[in-house]
């Protein structure tokens, strides 16, 4: 099995501005720390959040305008990358949402064992 983080994390995020951009740098602390992970993408429209994935050498997609509307569900931006990137289904897919503030890699571990 193989384990692939996904991370959206769009431009104009509803409620705090600029939100993603505040939390990006913390989540991505955090997530590169998880060394079982065969694969972190993240998916943006966001051209600054795309230059931090490709700092931290993650992969990304350049999300379309289409899906980094505030109406667009997380289910058609996890079938986008899904068929982007041409995962199969021998592979374990993590929805990790930008605000992982207070989590522990334990926690990670012990749900992955499940």
């Amino acid at each position: 099995m193989r384990h692939i983080a996904i991370i959206p994390a769009r431009k104009n995020s509803k409620g705090l501005k600029k939100k993603n951009r505040i939390l990006i740098d913390g989540c991505l602390k955090f997530i590169t720390k998880i060394k079982w992970f065969n694969q972190i993408i993240i998916s943006s429209d966001d051209s600054l959040i795309i230059n931090k994935a490709k700092e931290n050498n993650l992969d990304f997609i350049k999300r379309s305008k289409k899906l980094s509307t505030g109406n667009i569900s997380i289910k058609s931006v996890m079938i986008d990358v899904v068929k982007k990137k041409n995962l199969d289904k021998n592979t374990v897919i993590w929805l990790i949402y930008l605000p992982l503030i207070g989590k522990k890699k334990i926690y990670f571990d012990n749900a992955k064992k499940i």
